[in-house]
Formats: C-alpha cells, sequence, structure tokens
C-alpha cells in the first residue's frame, strides 16, 4: 500500500461513525488475542474495521501493553545501548552480540556490488518475555532502524541492509545499537 492508498483509508476510516448495533469486543478479550491468544476471529477482526470505538479501545490496550513490556525489557537489562570499535576483522561474516541478541551481518558479493543481509536472533530469555506477534526492532543511535519485524518460531528477525551510504559495520562503529520494541 502506498502512501496515497494509505491516506485514502486514513481518511476513510476518520469518518467513520459508530454503529452499537455491530457489537462490542470487551477489553479483557482485545487484551487476550494480543497477548495470550486466540486471535481475533473473522467477525471480531471485521468489527476492528467497522467500529471506531472498538479501534480505539485497541490502541489504547496495545500502547498499554507495548508500554508495559518496554518497560520490563528496561527493568530486566535488556535493550541497553552497546557501543563497538570496529569491525573485528575484514570477513564477509559479523556478529554483534547483546543482551538477549545476536545480530549477524552477512557480505554478500553479487557481481561488483556488496550487499549486506542481517539477521537478528533472540535469545529464549528475551523472546518468553515477549506477548506473541510483538513486533521488535533493531536500531542505532542515529535514527536508522536495521530490522523490524515480528520473530519467527526460533526468534529470528531478517532482513537486508538498506543503507547505501555506509555498511552497517562503519554505522555500528559510530553508534550505539538497541534492541527493542
Amino acid at each position: 500500500m502506498d502512501r496515497l492508498e494509505l491516506a485514502a483509508l486514513a481518511a476513510a476510516l476518520e469518518q467513520q461513525v459508530d454503529n452499537p448495533d455491530l457489537g462490542v469486543i470487551s477489553a479483557d478479550r482485545i487484551r487476550e488475542a494480543l497477548t495470550t491468544g486466540p486471535d481475533f476471529s473473522a467477525d471480531e477482526q471485521r468489527l476492528l474495521w467497522f467500529s471506531p470505538d472498538v479501534r480505539e479501545t485497541y490502541f489504547l490496550i496495545r500502547e498499554t501493553l507495548d508500554r508495559e513490556m518496554r518497560d520490563q525489557l528496561h527493568v530486566d537489562g535488556f535493550g541497553e545501548g552497546l557501543s563497538l570499535r570496529a569491525a573485528s576483522s575484514i570477513s564477509d561474516v559479523q556478529t554483534i552480540e547483546g543482551r538477549g541478541y545476536v545480530l549477524t551481518i552477512f557480505r554478500d558479493q553479487i557481481g561488483d556490488q556488496h550487499e549486506w543481509s542481517l539477521s537478528l536472533q533472540l535469545d529464549e530469555d528475551f523472546r518468553s518475555r515477549l506477548f506473541a506477534k510483538t513486533v521488535v526492532r533493531f536500531y542505532d543511535s542515529g535514527g536508522v532502524t536495521w530490522l523490524k519485524g515480528a520473530p519467527d518460531q526460533i526468534g529470528q528477525i531478517g532482513g537486508l541492509w538498506e543503507v547505501t551510504e555506509e555498511t552497517p559495520l562503519d554505522r555500528a562503529a559510530k553508534y550505539q545499537l538497541f534492541v527493542g520494541i
């Protein structure tokens, strides 16, 4: 969905008027769907789309859960900044280890070009503190998000390096690195 389509969708949702006859989803049910499951049913998903009041409750609960999880991760010592001086060697594979995670950086040769692949592995202790489908973000103090997504079944998130001006290793040497939600 491009920005124009997203803006049109936002405008349409903004104009919705709530209809109490559509039904409601209790705050407890929303919390359950966002944490322990089961997921929202098809009817509940439709209600999220068609009821501004239900959407508002959903976002309030989602923000509260995210804040609680972020606070608890911080109290437990996860997500603190990590500073590196420089890459340890000029290798095609580098690893960066922090509390609760390992980031592996792969340099792939594609013709004359280099491409950088990133793989974030969350350890079991970190993963056990997350709700199902929690979006995790690996980022630096300079404002660049390296990876973002929900970890798979084994706690991995992967992607490609999208910054063309510098390599991930150069950036890791300049900025503190963080993992969070």
